[in-house]
């Protein structure tokens, strides 16, 4: 994750202006332009990450609000380390990469790890906070925030499955999709074809979403996320390839609900 506040206690931004800094109005590649009569761009997969930085999990069908999906990246983990050089900032795996074992889901309305030895904890309780302190070598403390100011550039990340493909020709092996830590997976579209609707609207269900910017990548995305082995060549391919960007960051403009093998559409553009 590529974490926008990472100090504790930074005031959420305005709403008006909370992805001004998002926007990238730069030219897409030459290749990458809208194309008419492609097959229909469908939802593949939903996904949310409750705890910032550990493995998320699927979801059939979910609802598009103002502040993203509910209960995305609710909650990220604050050094609280005594004399530690980065305490009251945002850990992540960048910093901590085993934090990418650990895995974070919503069971009755409460956050819960699922630590890699099986064992469930609700992340709020002093149990889990100790666990992890235990394993890490680091105190944390929990910054709760509905609003989403625990997200990244924006609060949807949009891939392509046809780009996907095409990466993995590219590098010489499978990838696994969930390096990229997705909210919406969608099929159906040209590879890479995503990076041309910077500044248009995708209707995905029945939400609206403003695609503002393309995703620079970081090194997350070169760890397994099943053996949490590191690859360089990933992110070395992928900045020669396509400059380090994967995949589109969006703002949700018109609230609405979307499952699995909802239509995704290209809206025209307004005049």
């Amino acid at each position: 994750d590529r974490g926008r506040n990472e100090r504790a206690g930074h005031p959420p931004p305005n709403a008006a202006n909370r992805h001004a800094c998002a926007y990238d109005r730069s030219e897409a590649r030459p290749f990458a332009h809208p194309r008419r009569n492609h097959t229909t761009m469908r939802v593949t997969q939903l996904w949310r990450y409750p705890v910032k930085s550990m493995r998320g999990e699927v979801l059939s069908s979910t609802h598009f609000g103002y502040g993203g999906i509910p209960f995305d990246r609710r909650f990220a983990l604050i050094d609280d380390t005594p004399d530690s050089h980065r305490r009251g900032m945002q850990t992540t795996a960048r910093q901590f990469p085993a934090l990418l074992g650990y895995a974070a889901s919503v069971a009755d309305g409460s956050v819960v790890v699922k630590m890699p030895d099986g064992a469930v904890m609700d992340v709020t309780q002093p149990d889990a906070g100790a666990r992890l302190a235990k394993e890490t070598g680091l105190s944390f403390a929990l910054a709760d925030d509905p609003s989403g100011a625990n997200h990244d550039a924006a609060d949807i990340l949009v891939i392509n499955e046809t780009s996907v493909r095409q990466f993995a020709d590219e590098w010489g092996q499978h990838i696994d999709l969930r390096r990229f830590r997705p909210n919406v997976v969608i099929d159906g579209v040209a590879a890479f074809e995503e990076e041309s609707w910077v500044g248009r609207k995708l209707r995905v269900g029945g939400a609206v979403l403003d695609v503002v910017s393309r995703c620079g990548r970081c090194v997350i995305t070169t760890m397994d996320p099943e053996t949490l082995v590191t690859d360089p060549s990933f992110l070395k391919q992928m900045a020669q390839r396509h400059q380090a960007n994967f995949g589109v960051y969006c703002a949700v403009s018109e609230p609405g609900d979307a499952g699995l093998g909802d239509e995704c559409t290209l809206l025209p553009i307004e005049a």
